[in-house]
C-alpha cells in the first residue's frame, strides 16, 4: 500500500532524474561550440508502478537513456558530399598553381617570347648581314628556350608537390582509420558495460567525416561498430585498421593480422583529396606537359629543318639552330652552342643565294609562325598555345566553381544537421529552468513528507 516511505522514494527518484536531466542540459550548453557534437536528451519515463488499493500507484520517474538527437541519413549525406568537396578542393589548389605557370599577362609569357623570336627572324631578313640583328635573334631565341625550360621545370615541381601530398593523404588515411578502429573498440566495450557512449560516437562520426574528405570510402554499420572500405577493399574492420600503402605507382591495403596485401586500382579511387590529387597527377599535369613538349618539339624540328637548308655568312649549311629534340624537348630546349658562340652561322640566306645579302631562308623561318604545323596541320603555334592556355583557364574555373558549389552544399547540409543535432542555447536554457523547477518541487515534496513523519512521531 502507499506509505510515506513510497512518497519519499518518489521524491528521491524525481530529484535524481531531474539532476541527471540538468547534467545533460549543462553538457549540451558546455559543448555548444564543439565541432561534431550531437545534442543529447535525457529520456524520462515512469518508474515501475506500485500495486495498491484501489489500483496501482505511480512509482516515480527515471531516466531510461541519454539519447543523441542523431540523423543517420543526413550524416551519410554529409560524408558523401564531403568526398566531392575534398576532390575539388585538391583540384582547385593544384589548378591555381598551374594557371600561374601558363600566365600570359606577364612580360615574360611564352606567347610573347615566341612572337619576339619570330619577329627577330623578320628583322634579320630585312638586314641579313647585320651583326646586331643576329645577336638579337640569339638573345630572343634564348629567352624563348628559357621560358620553355622554366615552364617544364614548374610543371615538374608541381607534379612533385602533388606526389608529396598523395603520400601525406595516405598517411592521414591510415591515421584516421586507426582512430576509427580504436573508437569502435571503445564504443563496443562501453555498450557491453551497459553504458551509452554518445561522446565516443560523436568522435567517430567526426573521424569518418574526415576520412570521407580524404578518399571515396564506403561506410557500413554492424551493430555498435562502423566498418570502412576503400576501392572495395577493407580499410577498417571492427577494431582492426588495415594499412594503406602507396609506392608512387600502385595502392594496396595490408591486413595487420595475416599480412595479406590486396591491390587497389587507381580507377577505384576517384574522389576525396586523394582522388583529386591522383586525377591531377595522372591526367591533367601530364596532358599539359605533353602539349608543351609537343609544341617545343615541333618548333625545334621545323626551325632546324629549315635552318639546315640555308647558308650562314660563311656559306656554311646543315647547321642546327636548336639542339636536337630529346624525350623531354621543353625541359631540354636550348639554342645550339655553335650558334651562340658564332651568330655568323645563322643561315639567313637561301640555298641558291649568296650571303650576306640573301635572306630567303630567314623569311621562310619567320613564316613558320603563320604555318598550320600543330594539331595535325590545323593550327599555328600561336593558336595551339592559346588553346592550351584557354584549357588551363577553363579547368581552373571549373575546379573553382565545383569547389564553391560543393562547399555551399556542405554548408546547407551542416545547417540542416545543426537544426536536428546542434545545440540551441535558447532551448537549453528553457529546459534548464524546467528541470530546475521540477527539482525544486521534488525537494518540497520530500520536505512535506518529512513534516508528515515528524507529526506522526510526535503523536506517539
Amino acid at each position: 500500500m502507499s506509505t510515506l516511505s513510497s512518497i519519499l522514494n518518489i521524491g528521491r527518484s524525481a530529484l535524481q532524474a531531474q539532476q541527471k536531466a540538468i547534467t545533460v542540459t549543462g553538457n549540451n550548453i558546455a559543448n555548444v561550440n564543439t565541432p561534431g557534437y550531437t545534442r543529447q536528451r535525457a529520456e524520462l519515463a515512469n518508474s515501475e508502478a506500485i500495486n495498491d488499493t484501489p489500483g496501482q500507484m505511480g512509482g516515480g520517474v527515471k531516466v531510461t537513456e541519454v539519447r543523441r538527437l542523431y540523423d543517420r541519413f543526413i550524416t551519410g549525406e554529409i560524408r558523401g558530399e564531403n568526398q566531392e568537396m575534398g576532390e575539388w578542393e585538391a583540384r582547385k589548389q593544384v589548378q591555381d598553381r598551374l594557371e600561374v605557370v601558363f600566365n600570359e599577362t606577364d612580360d615574360d609569357g611564352l606567347n610573347k617570347t615566341m612572337n619576339e623570336f619570330w619577329n627577330a627572324w623578320q628583322d634579320l631578313a630585312e638586314n641579313p648581314g647585320g651583326t646586331v640583328e643576329r645577336a638579337n635573334l640569339v638573345s630572343r631565341a634564348e629567352d624563348m628556350t628559357d621560358r620553355f625550360r622554366n615552364m617544364a621545370d614548374d610543371l615538374d615541381s608541381i607534379a612533385s608537390e602533388v606526389e608529396g601530398r598523395i603520400d601525406q593523404a595516405v598517411s592521414d588515411i591510415n591515421e584516421t582509420a586507426q582512430e576509427i578502429a580504436r573508437l569502435n573498440k571503445d564504443i563496443r566495450r562501453a555498450e557491453n558495460l551497459g553504458q551509452t557512449p554518445n561522446d565516443l560516437k560523436d568522435q567517430r562520426d567526426e573521424a569518418l567525416k574526415k576520412l570521407s574528405g580524404l578518399a571515396d570510402v564506403s561506410v557500413s554499420e554492424s551493430g555498435s561498430v562502423m566498418n570502412v572500405t576503400l576501392g572495395g577493399e577493407t580499410l577498417v574492420d571492427g577494431d582492426t585498421a588495415w594499412e594503406l600503402s602507396y609506392d608512387g605507382t600502385d595502392f594496396a591495403v595490408t591486413d595487420p593480422d595475416s599480412g595479406t596485401t590486396t591491390p587497389i586500382a587507381h580507377d577505384d579511387i576517384t574522389s576525396g583529396t586523394l582522388g583529386g590529387l591522383l586525377a591531377m597527377k595522372n591526367d591533367v599535369i601530364p596532358d599539359y606537359r605533353d602539349r608543351l613538349d609537343d609544341m617545343a618539339r615541333t618548333v625545334i624540328n621545323e626551325v632546324n629543318t629549315q635552318h639546315a637548308a640555308g647558308k650562314g655568312l660563311d656559306n656554311t649549311t646543315g647547321v642546327d639552330f636548336f639542339d636536337a629534340a630529346t624525350a623531354t624537348p621543353a625541359a631540354d630546349m636550348r639554342v645550339s652552342q655553335s650558334i651562340v658562340d658564332d651568330p655568323r652561322l645563322i643561315a639567313a640566306a637561301g640555298a641558291t643565294e649568296n650571303p650576306p645579302g640573301g635572306a630567303a631562308n630567314a623569311w621562310d623561318i619567320a613564316d613558320l609562325a603563320n604555318q598550320p604545323l600543330m594539331s595535325g596541320g590545323t593550327e599555328t603555334f600561336s593558336d595551339y598555345y592559346t588553346g592550351l592556355v584557354s584549357d588551363v583557364g577553363n579547368d581552373t574555373r571549373t575546379a573553382g566553381s565545383r569547389y564553391d558549389m560543393q562547399r555551399t552544399t556542405m554548408m546547407q547540409l551542416e545547417a540542416y544537421r545543426e537544426e536536428v543535432s546542434g545545440v540551441s542555447l535558447d532551448e537549453e536554457m528553457v529546459n534548464l529552468v524546467q528541470f530546475q523547477n521540477a527539482y525544486a518541487a521534488a525537494a518540497k515534496l520530500i520536505s512535506a513528507t518529512d513534516e508528515l513523519l515528524d507529526t506522526i512521531i510526535n503523536m506517539v
